[in-house]
């Protein structure tokens, strides 16, 4: 029903930033048809809305209090120097993308200076899918998602931080997880259990440049979704016996 509710409102909703705005906003209309076959049922025109905020030297996210409650596609902060998320800062922003067919909507918070993200700071987003990309932020502890947003998103891309580890049951709230990356983070070792909570959506797996030295065959046999696993530049000499043997798709 939620998804629903936001593809119908971003139908009919462009989005314009203020004059003066850090930020550039860019509203497209995307005009797609539905086929059966070589005929045209019907063609559409949705709009997708995108606030670009990289490179703006920010200390932290602008005002985005003239978005709520319209439908955002792509909302990029990356290469700032945001370093905390005040509260309130997406209440009530909608990240939709209104075309099904051109992707899930983008938050990203990459390449800034947070080192942790608190259940607070995403409090009020609203979304039915989410791609969040927080990579090279120095975090040095594991993000802490609310459920509402967590539940939703489908790519969690945290490449290049300082995580030393996964602690166990962080992922039970991500239902519609598809891929993790988690690349260039130094753990050297997994836990048995690290990706609980992940067995039937997860298809993306990336460890690279971990420096890690062993994958217990635990941590991932029951990732019965996986299709891909990314190993490379690690330390390992040799995969446990079996590993993939419970895999009903092929790696």
């Amino acid at each position: 029903m939620l998804l629903c509710e936001l593809v119908a409102i971003a139908k009919q909703s462009r989005l314009t930033c203020p004059p003066s705005h850090t930020c550039t906003c860019r509203s497209i209309k995307i005009y797609s048809e539905d086929k059966i076959g070589s005929s045209i049922l019907q063609t559409q025109a949705v709009v997708e809305n995108k606030i670009d905020c990289r490179e703006k030297s920010l200390i932290q996210p602008p005002n985005l209090s003239f978005a709520r409650g319209l439908p955002i596609s792509v909302l990029l902060l990356q290469h700032n120097h945001i370093t905390f998320i005040p509260n309130g800062t997406f209440k009530d922003l909608r990240l939709v993308n209104a075309n099904h067919r051109s992707g899930i909507p983008i938050l990203d918070l990459s390449h800034n200076q947070l080192k942790a993200i608190e259940h607070d700071d995403f409090q009020g987003l609203v979304t039915a899918h989410l791609s969040l990309l927080l990579n090279n932020c120095s975090l040095d502890t594991f993000p802490v998602i609310p459920q509402s947003v967590s539940n939703f998103t489908m790519e969690l891309h945290l490449k290049e931080n300082l995580l030393p580890n996964i602690p166990n049951g962080v992922f039970f709230n991500y239902t519609s997880l598809v891929l993790l990356d988690l690349s260039g983070n130094i753990m050297l070792q997994l836990t048995a259990d690290c990706f609980a909570g992940l067995e039937h959506s997860l298809r993306y797996l990336y460890l690279e440049d971990m420096k890690l030295v062993h994958v217990p065959s635990a941590a991932v046999k029951g990732l019965s979704s996986l299709q891909y696993l990314y190993l490379t530049n690690n330390f390992i000499t040799h995969l446990p016996d079996y590993i993939f043997k419970d895999f009903t798709q092929s790696i």
